[in-house]
């Protein structure tokens, strides 16, 4: 009886982090999607200056991936994103930890800058 107990509470617990894991992934394809709405908006402004400025194709290369990882967010089960992740850290760890450290420094950037608009 305590097993069957056990089951259901360790079921339960397992569905409410998978369902609040893919709000999450669901919030950030969104997120990255409107970053991605961003900088397309100012690559156009670039490209409307300079036609042939690198920074616009730059920017035009960033939010193409930008743009795969916002679909690839929504649309790819919790599970899945995490088993590519642990084995793109395991076949790149040099890369992965400098990505994880420049996720980091954007997200803190990011949370400055809305602090303090909000301060404002």
């Amino acid at each position: 009886m305590e097993d069957n107990v056990v089951d259901r509470v360790r079921t339960l617990v397992l569905t409410s982090v998978n369902r609040q894991i893919a709000k999450r992934m669901s919030e950030a394809a969104v997120q990255v999607a409107t970053f991605s709405g961003t900088i397309k908006e100012i690559a156009s402004v670039v490209q409307s200056r300079q036609p042939s400025e690198p920074l616009a194709n730059l920017m035009r290369s960033v939010t193409e991936r930008t743009d795969a990882l916002a679909t690839y967010l929504e649309q790819t089960h919790p599970q899945v994103v995490f088993g590519d992740l642990k084995r793109f850290g395991g076949e790149q760890p040099a890369i992965a930890g400098l990505s994880a450290v420049l996720v980091g420094f954007a997200a803190a950037r990011v949370l400055k800058v809305a602090t303090s608009q909000s301060a404002s």
